[in-house]
């Protein structure tokens, strides 16, 4: 389940990384009553490993840079997507009490708010999604970070191993698998979250898959670091194959 956020046409200044006080400002939408504690230190786990299993877009719309600032000089807007249809449904209510935000030092004013659910289909499917946040794909040994290109075997089986370990996580009754059968537009990115940079990658991507997996994946994200920002996806087509 997901929210679209439009936020009024009135110029919104912001850091070029402000994807922290974007995951700051959802946190604060969470109720104080053990549960925004439970989302942010506990989340859903599995092999010592959290999952906060949420995830949330690029501010969308045109923008100019200056510095280390950004101007959306028309408004923009920002999707959120949890497996969670509470952690949707507290976000949702907290909207609707409140016309304007801050995030970091910045109001933005709320000019709509939407709720979105995937479309059901049967079998599999060769579907077209796109990156709506970059994906970053890594894995770290002895301290050294290696990180993976969207046209390496290591990031689809990095794509693959997160979304089965989300799946256990919440406890789902299902084992996600899909193919990427073709990568197009990838271009890298590198984004600094808090004191960290991270590699990532926007794209599009076919990939031949089931509902439940895609369900899950444009409800969490696709690999790594998913509640900062990274890795959310939209569906651009869908075809059965013959």
């Amino acid at each position: 389940m997901r929210l679209t956020i439009q936020f009024e046409s009135t110029p919104i200044t912001l850091p070029v990384n402000y994807h922290y006080l974007v995951q700051g400002w959802i946190y604060s939408m969470l109720p104080d009553d053990g549960y925004r504690k439970f989302i942010h230190d506990q989340g859903y786990q599995v092999s010592n490993q959290k999952f906060k299993l949420f995830v949330f877009s690029d501010l969308l719309g045109s923008y100019e840079i200056h510095g280390r600032s950004m101007t959306f000089l028309k408004g923009c807007r920002l999707k959120i997507g949890s497996q969670s249809e509470e952690f949707i449904e507290y976000l949702y209510q907290f909207l609707m009490q409140n016309h304007q935000v801050l995030v970091g030092s910045q109001t933005l004013k709320i000019h709509s708010v939407s709720i979105e659910e995937l479309p059901y289909f049967s079998g599999k499917k060769e579907v077209l999604i796109k990156t709506l946040s970059p994906i970053t794909a890594y894995r770290t040994v002895d301290r050294k970070v290696e990180y993976f290109q969207p046209d390496s075997e290591e990031f689809y089986l990095s794509c693959l191993s997160n979304l089965k370990k989300k799946a256990e996580a919440y406890d789902l009754p299902i084992v996600p698998d899909f193919t990427i059968t073709e990568i197009q537009s990838a271009k890298k990115r590198l984004i600094r979250f808090k004191k960290t940079f991270y590699v990532s990658y926007t794209c599009m991507l076919s990939v031949y898959v089931d509902y439940p997996t895609l369900e899950l994946m444009w409800n969490t994200g696709l690999c790594a670091k998913n509640s900062a920002g990274f890795g959310m996806i939209e569906v651009i087509r869908q075809k059965y194959r013959r």
